[in-house]
């Protein structure tokens, strides 16, 4: 009797796990494949290039449709730029069976691209000046439906020629949910990130917040953190999505901080030495290291609504990044960089998370949403 007792306990203890494991999957991460994908931050502006890598792992092509959004660059007054709205465009190419490809974000070139088979890509922005956010998904072969193509996985690498610096970053990835291979994944032109809960077709869904380690920021360490909202509407009369991120921040002995926050819309790239309490107007720097006492802290975000201070903004799920560099033992020069993504926690469900495109058709540049 007790080793069938042991016996059932071992086994409701494993099915226990694999059920875990299982229902973790379905939350986005950046390790597995997936039939979507998105890599929140490329930069290619002054000396800064982003080369993306994507590859098809299966015996078969796929047909990938990819949407820039990025920053919109507007002169000001001759002397500098200001960032006024979002600007996105979509382009499309085809993978074949087990290929590899990677390009500039800057140029568009295919790299290694020998016969000359895939061609070229538009550029993030004119001139390959921008800095924004790639988004790629399976496709049928008229743009027509997003479908199940769970074998596509992507890296970028940020290069500073100037510096001579690179680092590099997995793309996160989600996997279509109850759909067969090849298949139509829910309504044409709407990406669900819904986690295939209660046998629903979609995607992965993003995580209910993120979570950063990070250096506190001081003469010798300096740190930028990209934020990028799950919610996203892509059609030509979409607007970009607002939120208010929100930090909870601890220091290496545990004492918790409120207050520091961000407005944003379409996404963030920003340093953290940029963030003060009161906003904007205090001097309080709520992640350095005169604030925090200590060298290292730890973040939670999230995306929260918030009309007096966001007016149209909406609680959405995040994903992001944070990169750092440090002072040399020369005390004027800086390291390469070194970025992370965010670690996640839990799973959103509190409301409908997903991407909308215009499906069928390549859609006109859209500027200042």
């Amino acid at each position: 009797m007790k080793k069938c007792t042991l016996v059932a306990l071992v086994m409701a203890f494993s099915i226990a796990v694999l059920s875990s494991w299982c229902l973790a999957q379905t939350v986005t991460d950046t390790s597995k494949q997936g039939s979507l994908l998105i890599w929140p931050k490329i930069i290619t502006t002054g000396t800064n290039d982003t080369y993306i890598a994507i590859y098809n792992s299966y015996s078969r092509a796929v047909n990938v449709k990819c949407y820039w959004e990025y920053k919109d660059l507007v002169p000001k007054n001759g002397t500098g730029t200001t960032r006024n709205g979002c600007v996105n465009y979509d382009f499309q190419f085809r993978l074949t069976n087990f290929q590899p490809a990677v390009f500039s974000a800057k140029t568009g070139e295919h790299l290694w691209d020998w016969d000359g088979g895939i061609g070229n890509n538009p550029p993030i922005a004119a001139f390959g000046e921008g800095e924004g956010i790639l988004k790629c998904w399976a496709v049928d072969p008229s743009a027509e439906n997003q479908i199940s193509w769970n074998f596509l996985k992507g890296e970028a690498i940020i290069v500073d020629f100037a510096g001579n610096s690179a680092w590099e970053y997995n793309a996160y990835r989600f996997a279509a949910q109850n759909a067969a291979r090849n298949v139509a994944v829910g309504q044409p032109g709407r990406l669900s990130l819904n986690g295939g809960l209660q046998g629903a077709v979609g995607y992965d869904t993003c995580p209910s917040y993120i979570l950063f380690d990070f250096l506190a920021e001081s003469d010798n360490v300096t740190s930028d953190l990209t934020l990028i909202p799950c919610i996203q509407n892509l059609k030509q009369e979409g607007f970009p999505t607002v939120t208010k991120a929100t930090f909870t921040i601890w220091n290496q002995n545990e004492v918790k901080f409120t207050g520091a926050h961000q407005c944003f819309s379409c996404y963030i790239e920003t340093s953290l030495d940029y963030f003060r309490i009161p906003q904007d107007t205090g001097k309080i720097k709520p992640f350095s290291l005169a604030r925090l006492h200590t060298n290292s802290g730890r973040m939670r975000v999230q995306g929260l609504q918030s009309n007096n201070y966001c007016p149209g903004s909406v609680e959405t799920p995040l994903l992001g990044l944070i990169d750092s560099r440090f002072k040399l033992l020369d005390g004027a020069t800086y390291s390469d960089k070194a970025g992370t993504h965010a670690s996640t926690a839990g799973k959103f469900t509190k409301s409908p998370v997903y991407i909308q495109w215009d499906p069928g058709y390549a859609s006109e540049e859209k500027p200042n949403r």
